[in-house]
């Protein structure tokens, strides 16, 4: 039995760290018709970059714990190999109470390719099998690595809603609207007052234009302190906790 998950280096504890999160929960699929300008909410995202069986370990301990988020399942990873036997626990997580979304990286296979990798393939395939499981999948989160940096471009911006101009328009990047393969969102461009990631093992994150960082005064172990106290200082907003279970470890 899984009392509880602490973060690799930190010792972080999970459960008091959304135990000190003032807000109501929501999943990022119903933010849109959430009102945000009301009161304080928040959702958990999971980027399941690695790590499918602790990813499946901490979706149950959530559940336990009505703790509901967001697993966006990365198609080019070894876990995520389209067996029955891997549709079947996708099936369990969403059954949980939780959600399932697509972690994009197309962009990054057609980089690595050479421009090779059907684009459109590399997002319809993954989509397709798990909505073939029974699975529903509105969300789309995008995947960052060294090539977007390299060759300067965001793996959201295969989709034509991207409300900023591309990086490097020389890439000529194909591209699709997220209607085509029935999405609705893209978890960056869902509106949010604040930003909390545990990206690369440690905290890193931000604010809206509603917090002007500089008057988040006081002292903080660390910038996932500071972020919350700015979070909330606010009657209202909303805050995205990003949580990448393979940065986690149960005890």
């Amino acid at each position: 039995m899984i009392d509880n998950f602490v973060k690799h280096h930190t010792g972080c504890d999970y459960q008091r760290l959304f135990e000190s999160i003032n807000a109501e929960r929501i999943l990022l699929r119903d933010q849109r018709a959430t009102d945000v300008t009301q009161k304080r909410y928040y959702a958990i995202r999971h980027d399941v970059d690695d790590d499918w069986p602790n990813a499946r370990k901490m979706a149950k301990w959530e559940a336990e714990r009505g703790l509901l988020a967001t697993y966006y399942l990365l198609a080019s990873r070894r876990y995520f190999d389209y067996s029955p036997a891997f549709l079947s626990e996708v099936k369990e997580v969403e059954d949980l109470g939780h959600e399932i979304g697509f972690h994009n990286d197309a962009l990054i296979q057609w980089a690595y390719s050479d421009k090779k990798v059907d684009v459109r393939e590399a997002i319809e395939k993954p989509l397709r099998m798990l909505r073939s499981a029974g699975v529903t999948v509105v969300g789309t989160a995008a995947h960052g690595d060294q090539i977007c940096r390299d060759l300067g471009f965001n793996s959201f911006e295969v989709w034509t809603e991207n409300p900023k101009a591309l990086k490097n328009p020389s890439l000529d990047i194909p591209r699709f609207s997220l209607s085509e393969f029935d999405l609705e969102y893209e978890a960056y461009w869902q509106k949010r007052t604040a930003y909390l990631s545990d990206n690369h093992g440690g905290w890193s994150g931000g604010f809206g234009k509603e917090i002007p960082a500089h008057e988040v005064i006081g002292t903080f172990l660390n910038e996932r302190e500071k972020i919350l106290a700015g979070f909330h200082s606010l009657d209202y907003g909303m805050l995205q906790v990003l949580i990448h279970p393979q940065h986690w470890m149960p005890k």
